[in-house]
């Protein structure tokens, strides 16, 4: 007996009982055809892409690059191409990759070896070609797949295109091996749990739906960027390193007098082991959804009067600017507010803090006041009587 032959029995009650469908006609078949193939390749891409993300818990993306940086480059092109079957990392992702491997010391044609096969080779359509046609076309899949990852990293290789890379990309080169915390079999879990729920929860307009996925991200170690698609034009397109910054240091939480329109807030670019906030050209940085500017200005240049400060107390010197409330464009209600910008070299940054907007004006604090005096007063009558 089938293991999915309770699924055909699901199907054949559907199809001749609920659908009261006469049996042995084209419509009923194609109906229970349909039912018991839907939910069988269903369980199984459920089960395969669990399984699937278990294995690729134990592949980070620092691991994968210690991998790969010391191959030969044949050698290192199969390896790549191998790793980038089983690895979880989309076409969205290839930016960040890129700088990571290359910073890393894995040869230009290695890394595109990888970057083809990651995308190009997806366990969910080698599911879907196994069930639908069998295993010589799911080979013919893979095969092919490994093929044009190999030559076209061996041809980038071949053509040394290395003087054509932006230099920012070799300015923070990793030197060593970096120790990662190791997951705990309970996180493993949790992990693949997620990003099964996430591939088979998108909808048919392409959008995934809400799902909120959590966990330790590695600020220290790996860099964080954004991609930011434009559908007008490739110029619009724009990449942002993600940095972190504190709104108004020292304070937990941020909160924030939306009633003051003068108040200056303050708000710090934190360096960390892989980015040094004193390269931020402080006269672009902006900060709230109006973009305001550093609120101190040097009289003669006007340039913007930044100062450096170690507001985490971490030995490293943190880019403190201020901001007038007013210029901000935060409004009461607010959760976040955003701070982006340009290093010297020329490379956009972004950053994002929580704050907490509160309505304080000075009727609001009589009204306050005389509301606890009646409190009080309620409570005094209450007793007597």
């Amino acid at each position: 007996m089938s293991i999915f032959y309770p699924i055909q029995l699901l199907a054949d009650w559907l199809t001749y009982t609920v659908f009261a469908i006469t049996p042995e006609t084209i419509q009923a078949d194609a109906i229970n055809f349909f039912i018991y193939d839907t939910i069988k390749i269903f369980i199984l891409l459920s089960v395969i892409i669990f399984l699937v993300s278990i294995i690729r818990s134990y592949l980070p993306p620092q691991k994968v690059r210690a991998i790969l940086a010391h191959k030969n480059k044949y050698n290192g092109n199969v390896l790549a191409s191998l790793l980038g079957i089983i690895t979880p990392f989309c076409s969205c992702s290839a930016i960040p990759l890129f700088l990571g491997f290359v910073q890393a010391g894995v040869p230009l044609g290695t890394t595109f070896s990888f970057l083809v096969a990651s995308p190009m080779i997806n366990e969910v359509a080698l599911i879907l070609l196994l069930g639908m046609f069998g295993w010589k076309i799911a080979l013919m899949y893979i095969a092919s797949g490994l093929v044009i990852s190999i030559f076209s990293g061996i041809v980038i290789g071949k053509m040394k295109i290395e003087n054509l890379v932006e230099p920012f990309v070799y300015q923070n080169t990793i030197n060593g091996n970096v120790e990662l915390p190791a997951m705990t079999n309970k996180e493993r879990v949790i992990y693949a749990r997620d990003y099964t729920l996430d591939i088979l929860t998108y909808d048919q307009t392409g959008n995934s739906k809400d799902i909120t996925q959590t966990g330790n991200i590695l600020s220290d170690i790996t860099q964080e960027f954004e991609l930011n698609y434009s559908a007008v034009s490739a110029e619009q397109t724009k990449l942002q390193r993600i940095v972190n910054i504190d709104i108004k240091p020292g304070s937990d939480p941020n909160s924030i007098n939306c009633k003051n329109r003068k108040e200056v807030i303050s708000v710090a670019i934190i360096t960390t082991n892989i980015f040094d906030a004193t390269t931020v050209d402080a006269n672009t940085v902006k900060f709230g959804p109006t973009g305001a500017k550093e609120t101190h200005r040097d009289k003669k240049t006007g340039k913007a009067q930044s100062h450096m400060e170690d507001v985490d107390s971490d030995g490293d010197l943190d880019l403190v600017l201020h901001f007038r409330f007013s210029d901000t464009g935060i409004q009461c209600g607010d959760a976040n507010a955003t701070l982006t910008g340009k290093t010297n070299d020329n490379f956009d940054i972004a950053g994002l803090d929580s704050i907490r907007t509160v309505q304080s004006d000075n009727q609001s604090i009589v009204i306050r006041l005389l509301a606890a005096i009646s409190g009080v007063f309620s409570s005094i009558v209450q007793k007597i009587l």
